[in-house]
């Protein structure tokens, strides 16, 4: 039996049931983020009217909305979207909730490339399609081919892409698997945001990212966590046009190795650090 109360009340009521499992400030974030989202009560609609009630099935979606928060499910696999780069997108248990570091190397590859055009651009590792999606947005006559191993991540990506108008060719590809590679072209841009965290770190992990998030997209083995950028080098020395780039979100303990790794393979290549000071990301063009 569910006990009426008022927009300020269940502001109130997340907050409290949330700040054991989150900051304060945080706690307060993800209230207000799903009065928002779920039942279209904002901020501002809680100052200006705190004594409004809400029907009985928008309780029952907060009711429903807390209970899953309650058991560490991200809040934005709890509303279904996430915001990113100024993209409404779908989100689930099959994809990565992108992250802000991932903005910042989109925002890289756009700045080298504002003037170029029709360019040929890889993405590998689609997960929600945030990477080609937000690329393509800001630069239309880009041709871009994502492609992931994950047909249900895939089928979220699609979706992305039709909701946001992004015209993408996606392709469910095992790219570990070198006998794929012959299906690809040669690109002016290889990207990739790829599985990369040693399975040893799981221990120190949010268990809203252990208990929800893929781990076929976020973790490798300890004996090779360079599986993936070992393969991009290997694939650039046949895929990448002579003036072509790879753009990779590195782990902040790799970068130094990453680095020995293309230089060693003909490849010039420089490490860039997030807006937190850590080693986030390797930019790498053949030698010419």
């Amino acid at each position: 039996m569910f006990v009426v109360m008022t927009i300020y009340e269940w502001q109130r009521h997340f907050i409290e049931q949330l700040k054991d499992l989150y900051p304060l400030h945080e706690a307060s974030v993800i209230s207000s983020m799903i009065l928002e989202s779920m039942v279209a009560i904002t901020k501002a609609d809680i100052i200006k009217y705190p004594n409004q009630t809400l029907s009985l099935a928008e309780e029952h979606t907060l009711a429903n909305a807390l209970s899953e928060l309650l058991i560490h499910k991200p809040v934005q696999y709890v509303m279904g979207f996430t915001w990113f780069n100024h993209l409404k997108l779908k989100v689930n248990e099959h994809v990565l909730i992108p992250r802000p570091e991932t903005e910042e190397m989109i925002q890289m590859l756009n700045k080298d490339f504002f003037q170029s055009s029709d360019l040929q651009i890889l993405d590998i590792g689609s997960g929600s399609g945030c990477i080609p999606i937000s690329i393509k947005k800001s630069n239309p006559s880009f041709l871009i081919t994502s492609i992931d191993i994950s047909p249900s991540a895939m089928k979220v990506a699609q979706e992305n892409a039709i909701s946001n108008a992004a015209e993408i060719t996606f392709k469910q590809t095992d790219f570990l698997d070198q006998s794929t590679w012959n299906s690809l072209d040669i690109y002016d841009i290889i990207v990739s945001n790829p599985p990369y965290i040693p399975e040893s770190d799981m221990s120190s992990m949010n268990k809203n990212v252990l208990s929800y998030e893929p781990h076929q997209a976020l973790f490798v083995n300890e004996s090779n966590p360079l599986v993936f950028y070992e393969a991009i080098m290997q694939f650039g020395k046949s895929h990448l046009h002579t003036s072509g780039k790879i753009y990779l979100e590195i782990h902040e303990s790799f970068g130094d190795e990453i680095e020995s790794l293309f230089r060693k393979n003909g490849y010039v290549i420089s490490i860039k650090k997030d807006l937190f000071d850590k080693d986030r990301f390797a930019i790498a063009s053949l030698c010419q």
